[in-house]
C-alpha cells in the first residue's frame, strides 16, 4: 500500500529524472492513439493501457463500447501506450504499435490493439518463457504482416530502428508526466478518473453523462 507521501516523494523524483535524461525532446506528434476522432466540443476520453496488461484488456471492449455509444460528435477516444517494465514484451509491441502507424500513417495502429490483444495469450511472460527475443520479434512481425503491413520493413525497424526506440521510451516518459502509476488509467477531459478495469460501459457512460448534465 502506497502512502500519500512516498507517492508524492515518486512523482517528484520521475518529474526531474525525465528532464535531466530527457533534456528538451519531444515526440514528433501528440502522444495517443486515437480511436475515434472527436470534434472541438467533444469530451475528451483518454486511457492510459499496456498491451500486455490482463486489466487493460479486459476494460477494453467496454472503451470501445462507450465510444460506439456516443459517437465522434460527443467523445473522442484516445489510447495511450504505457509500458511496464514487468511484462517481458510490453516495450516490443509498444515499439511495434509506433511503427505500425508510421507505416501505415495511423491506419493500422487500432488494428494493431486489437490483434495484440487477442494474440495476448501467446505473448505473455509464461507462454514465451522459453522463447528467444528474436523468435518474439518475428512473432510480432507475423501480425504486423497479416495486417498488410511489408513484414520485413517492420521487423527491420522493431530491431534496430533508433527513432522506434526512443518514440517507444519516449511515450513512457509522457506517461510519467501526467502521473500515471499503473494500468489502465483513465482521464475525463484531462482530469484522472478513479475507475478500474472491472467498470463496465454504463458506469463510464454515467461519469460522461454527468458531465454533459454540467454543461
Amino acid at each position: 500500500m502506497f502512502s500519500f507521501k512516498g507517492v508524492c516523494l515518486y512523482l517528484y523524483v520521475v518529474q526531474n529524472l525525465q528532464f535531466a535524461n530527457a533534456g528538451f525532446d519531444v515526440l514528433k506528434r501528440e502522444p495517443g492513439v486515437v480511436y475515434q476522432k472527436g470534434n472541438d466540443s467533444s469530451t475528451k476520453f483518454e486511457v492510459f493501457i499496456d498491451l500486455m496488461c490482463s486489466q487493460s484488456k479486459a476494460v477494453f471492449p467496454a472503451l470501445k463500447n462507450v465510444a460506439n455509444y456516443y459517437g465522434p460528435e460527443r467523445l473522442e477516444l484516445i489510447f495511450h501506450l504505457f509500458p511496464l517494465a514487468f511484462f517481458r514484451n510490453s516495450h516490443k509491441v509498444t515499439k511495434g504499435a509506433l511503427i505500425v502507424h508510421e507505416l501505415s500513417h495511423g491506419g493500422k495502429t487500432n488494428d494493431w490493439i486489437e490483434s495484440i490483444f487477442g494474440a495476448f495469450d501467446e505473448l505473455t511472460n509464461y507462454a514465451t518463457n522459453n522463447k528467444t527475443e528474436i523468435e518474439i520479434m518475428r512473432q510480432l512481425a507475423d501480425i504486423a504482416e497479416e495486417l498488410g503491413i511489408n513484414r520485413s520493413t517492420f521487423y527491420n525497424q522493431l530491431t534496430s530502428s533508433g527513432d522506434a526506440e526512443k518514440s517507444a521510451r519516449m511515450v513512457h516518459r509522457y506517461g510519467c508526466s501526467r502521473a500515471v502509476l499503473t494500468v489502465p488509467t483513465f482521464y475525463i477531459n484531462g482530469f484522472q478518473v478513479p475507475a478500474t478495469h472491472t467498470w463496465t460501459a454504463e458506469q463510464f457512460q454515467k461519469e460522461i453523462d454527468d458531465i454533459y448534465e454540467k454543461r
